[in-house]
């Protein structure tokens, strides 16, 4: 899914590199957001461990960054609620050490995401951005802010 190397070599992050890039800056429209989110959603489900390796450690949590800065979005922000719940277990990683790395990248990552949202309350932003923020907080809150947090 992610490159076509064997178990044994190292893989490329080439299109992943290209896909992540469509979080850069500027307006995007809502239904290549929905699509850029099931891809995403897609990829975690059928090759959990290469795509977390990218996400967390390749980039070290690059994308948690980009989906905060488009925070104006619904499936953005439902695509971040979804990488914030999941959980990295050391069996979905080839290497011990990738794994205590992209680990701690998801903790440091899931921290950063409270602490940007409890910003974006404070700024007057767009509406669209309000409801978002607080949708997500309201669901941190119902499932436990030590829920989310935990790793």
């Amino acid at each position: 899914m992610l490159n076509c190397a064997g178990e044994d070599e190292e893989p490329d992050f080439t299109y992943m590199y290209m896909l992540l890039d469509f979080l850069k800056e500027g307006k995007k429209e809502p239904i290549l957001c929905g699509y850029f989110a099931k891809i995403i959603l897609f990829m975690v489900e059928r090759e959990k461990g290469k795509t977390l390796e990218f996400l967390l450690y390749e980039t070290n949590g690059l994308i948690f960054d980009r989906l905060l800065d488009n925070f104006d979005d619904y499936s953005l922000v439902t695509l971040l609620q979804n990488l914030i719940k999941i959980r990295c277990a050391k069996e979905d990683f080839k290497d011990e050490g990738i794994f205590i790395v992209a680990n701690q990248t998801m903790k440091t990552k899931k921290n950063l995401v409270v602490e940007k949202l409890i910003d974006n309350l404070k700024k007057s932003g767009s509406l669209e951005n309000a409801l978002n923020t607080k949708t997500v907080l309201a669901e941190m809150a119902v499932n436990g802010f030590k829920a989310v947090l935990a790793n």
